[in-house]
C-alpha cells in the first residue's frame, strides 16, 4: 500500500479509483465539448452554453479532475522512475524538486483559474461561494 506523503489518495487503491473517475469526467466534458463544436456554434451560443450554471460546474469538475489526474499521473511516474536505485543519489532530489515544481505550478493555475471564476460570477447568486461570506461576524447587541 502507498503511504507516501506525496500521494494523493494516501492509499494505491483510492489514487487508482480516483485516476479512473476523473478520466471518465474528462472524457464526458470533451465529448460534450467536441459536441457542441461538430453541431457548430457561434460566439454567442459558446458565451450562452457558459452562461449556464450547470456548464460552470461541470467544468470546474472537469478542472478539478484534470489537476487530480494530472497529479496521480505524475507522482507515478517520479516515483517509479526517478528513484535512487536507477539514477543515485540525484533521483530523489531531482524527483523532490520535480513534485514540488509541479505542485507550485498547479497552485497558481488553480489559483488564478479560482480568481477568474469569481470575477465571471460577478453579480450572481453564486458568487457567495467564493468569496469571504463564510467568516461569522459576532455581534454582541443581537440576541
Amino acid at each position: 500500500m502507498v503511504t507516501a506523503v506525496t500521494s494523493l489518495g494516501r492509499s494505491g487503491l483510492s489514487d487508482w479509483l480516483l485516476q479512473r473517475v476523473s478520466a471518465v469526467v474528462l472524457l464526458a466534458w470533451f465529448l460534450v465539448i467536441g459536441w457542441v463544436v461538430a453541431t457548430g456554434i457561434d460566439y454567442a451560443g459558446w458565451q450562452a452554453l457558459f452562461a449556464t450554471a450547470w456548464m460552470r460546474i461541470f467544468t470546474l469538475l472537469a478542472v478539478l479532475s484534470l489537476a487530480a489526474h494530472a497529479w496521480i499521473g505524475m507522482w507515478s511516474v517520479l516515483t517509479d522512475y526517478l528513484t535512487e536505485r536507477l539514477m543515485g543519489s540525484k533521483g530523489n532530489v531531482l524527483r523532490i524538486g520535480l513534485q514540488l515544481c509541479i505542485s507550485l505550478l498547479l497552485f497558481i493555475a488553480g489559483h488564478g483559474w479560482f480568481y477568474k471564476l469569481k470575477k465571471s460570477f460577478a453579480g450572481r447568486e453564486l458568487l457567495h461561494l467564493f468569496d469571504n461570506t463564510f467568516a461569522i461576524e459576532f455581534n454582541p447587541l443581537m440576541t
